[in-house]
């Protein structure tokens, strides 16, 4: 008779370059071991990568799930973690691929239901839908942005780099979001802080729990800190950014009086600043519409919290009991790749597993990112985030993958 709950956990990441792509296997028994698949998606592929890369993990993943995934969980809708969701007409591509693994449910943020917008009749479903037609807008921003990146001249090298990379990262990947709302044979579940879903028949005895996204009531307007004593940031690097000043030059090729250059130039220039300022802006609210999910199974706790910045974190952290939760927590994937405001100093340093010398006990992080994409101001990864993970903690990086998966999961 199988087992009604696992023994043990193993945790798979991909080498997908710069996104997030990881299989929990959940092992009851040895021929019972279910499968949940945690985003997969890219915005830029390793440098050694095959042609069809994508396609290549996604024969990978199902390999390694026999076929059949119990779950899958798209974080949010960033293209770094849903890209290799998209389709074709000829149903070859990477998410017809994850599709054939015919998953009984897909768990997303309550952002991505569809029906919201004309179910939401109460004041603060209304308030919700509104959110979502406002995602929307910008998403349409970003697909203009990334087609006039071209005549982006004024900006300087990092941040033309930064609008390109957040720019494509913020655009709709439709069919990669119509592949996710009808592969489940299950109705989708859209999630928020606080919600139940019933996985039992999908996986006994692995208690999940919804720590994020918050809704609009809980979260209230979500103001981004500029900075905070919560993110790994460097003080001397925040201030080189801010305090540094725009380069006055004309633009080349225009016909214009040389004592009006330095204006067009400046005007020019704030355009276009004015334009990756809006595009942060998008950045970060899909980033906090992330779910954050809990898992505990076989004595063992595991934190996925996709790219949840520090406006999702302080809602999830305030509420009573969830601190305590993450005490125990033995394998934290670390947030957004690394950057220097998705791992609260106070999550940090709550979660009582670190330590100093290695042993059977010690806290696990993974950490999904891929040097030198983006953000050259602020650092993608923190150093001083990944000093403290390698410091208190058993670090898998998966930069360190050779090949399409890490060949010697973490199993806990």
């Amino acid at each position: 008779m199988p087992s009604s709950k696992p023994t043990k956990i193993t945790v798979r990441t991909y080498k997908v370059g710069f996104g997030d792509c990881f299989l929990l296997s959940f092992h009851y028994a040895a021929s019972d071991v279910r499968h949940v698949l945690i985003d997969f998606g890219s915005n830029r592929l390793p440098k050694d990568a095959a042609k069809g890369h994508m396609k290549l993990i996604a024969e990978q993943i199902k390999k390694d799930c026999g076929g059949k995934l119990q779950a899958v969980v798209a974080t949010h809708r960033h293209k770094d973690h849903i890209s290799g969701f998209a389709t074709n007409k000829a149903g070859t591509a990477s998410g017809d691929i994850i599709a054939s693994c015919e998953p009984e449910i897909v768990i997303q943020p309550w952002t991505e239901d569809p029906d919201l917008d004309t179910d939401a009749v109460q004041p603060d479903l209304a308030a919700h839908a509104h959110l979502r037609s406002a995602l929307k807008e910008m998403q349409a921003f970003a697909a203009s942005v990334d087609s006039m990146l071209p005549h982006y001249g004024s900006l300087g090298s990092a941040q033309l780099r930064e609008l390109k990379f957040k720019g494509s990262n913020g655009l709709k990947n439709l069919s990669a979001v119509e592949n996710l709302m009808q592969m489940g044979k299950r109705k989708p579940a859209y999630v928020k802080s606080g919600d139940k879903v019933d996985l039992s028949k999908e996986l006994p005895g692995v208690k999940v729990t919804m720590l994020g996204p918050p809704t609009l009531s809980e979260a209230g307007t979500l103001a981004y800190a500029a900075s905070s004593p919560e993110y790994w940031l460097s003080v001397k690097n925040a201030w080189a950014y801010l305090n540094s000043s725009p380069k006055r030059e004309a633009p080349s090729g225009m016909d214009i009086p040389a004592e009006a250059r330095w204006f067009v130039a400046a005007a020019e220039r704030a355009s276009q600043e004015e334009t990756l300022g809006l595009v942060r802006i998008l950045d970060s609210y899909l980033n906090n519409t992330s779910v954050i999910l809990l898992f505990e199974a076989a004595g063992k706790r595991l934190l996925f919290p996709g790219d949840a910045q520090l406006e999702n974190w302080s809602c999830a952290l305030k509420k009573s009991g969830v601190s305590a939760q993450l005490k125990a927590v033995d394998l934290y994937k670390v947030g957004h790749h690394g950057s220097r405001n998705a791992t609260p100093k106070k999550l940090w340093l709550s979660l009582q597993k670190r330590a100093k010398t290695a042993s059977a006990t010690r806290l696990r992080t993974i950490l999904s990112t891929m040097k030198g994409v983006y953000n050259d101001q602020f650092e993608v990864p923190r150093k001083a985030l990944v000093d403290a993970l390698k410091a208190e903690s058993t670090l898998y990086d998966s930069e360190d993958i050779h090949g399409l998966e890490d060949k010697e999961p973490v199993t806990v």
